[in-house]
């Protein structure tokens, strides 16, 4: 075999080899990206279901709470109502005695028809609509502070906007639920929430001085559900939650929720 044989040879055997090296990489980084894209599209899909079910879980919720808030305003705030009437004309007629217990009953009373009737209103869809944010939030503290004696004190900074509909209602759920877990779980005596309007996002902060709990091990335990449903919730509004707590320390929940202009931004 020649010298310019044997080069030839070499030469045709380095391209052969150097092709096949190139097709082995295109090959495999092909599958990658395929297998990508798969998993991709896989999560998407995953996403889009646990989104659907949770949008289904909420209006089902909504419906429940709708039903029990025409509940507790057309027939137990009305049968309350009665009752008062009733106590009042006991109380004219009664000895003087009698007269002070029916009096003590009496604004306890007042003060039950008040309660059932605000929590009717923060149960209803449309009411919180109708109101807004800022408005139905001090509603709910306002009753949490009367009917659990804690000292309750809201913050509103920024030109209020609407977040939309279904947003908006969404929102409020979420900070309701908050307000609802520091109060069972946390036991706190105050109770500080804060919500700025920032042109890009809405941020709340609900902070409590409550018994706190390690956030790492209760989303780790069953009892972590509730901390997921919530970032479950939020994640249906394109924001975040962030939750600092330590056990004898309190808690503090950041909300983050873009506004319906950063929306728009991000479409």
């Amino acid at each position: 075999m020649s010298e310019a044989t044997s080069i030839l040879v070499l030469v045709f055997g380095t391209l052969l080899f150097t092709l096949f090296a190139i097709f082995t990489i295109l090959y495999i980084a092909i599958q990658k990206k395929k297998q990508y894209q798969h998993k991709i599209e896989k999560q998407e899909m995953e996403y889009r279901f646990n989104s659907e079910l949770m949008q289904s879980r909420l209006e089902v919720q909504e419906e429940t709470l709708k039903q029990f808030s025409e509940e507790l305003h057309d027939n137990i705030a009305q049968v309350l109502g009665i009752i008062k009437m009733n106590l009042y004309e006991a109380e004219r007629n009664s000895e003087p005695h009698t007269k002070e217990v029916l009096t003590t009953s009496l604004d306890m009373l007042g003060d039950a028809i008040t309660d059932v009737r605000t929590m009717s209103h923060t149960m209803n869809g449309a009411f919180v609509l109708q109101k807004g944010l800022t408005e139905s939030i001090q509603k709910d503290l306002s009753h949490v502070q009367a009917a659990r004696r804690i000292n309750c004190t809201f913050t509103c900074t920024g030109d209020e906007y609407s977040l939309g509909k279904d947003k908006e209602l969404l929102t409020f759920r979420i900070i309701q639920e908050a307000i609802a877990n520091a109060v069972k779980h946390g036991q706190p005596n105050t109770l500080v929430l804060n919500i700025a309007f920032e042109p890009q996002h809405l941020e709340i902060t609900i902070t409590d001085n409550g018994r706190g709990f390690d956030v790492e091990q209760k989303q780790a335990e069953m009892s972590g559900l509730g901390l997921m449903n919530m970032k479950e919730r939020v994640k249906l509004l394109n924001g975040s939650v962030n939750i600092s707590s330590s056990v004898n320390k309190g808690t503090e929940i950041q909300l983050i929720i873009p506004s319906s202009n950063a929306d728009k931004q991000n479409h």
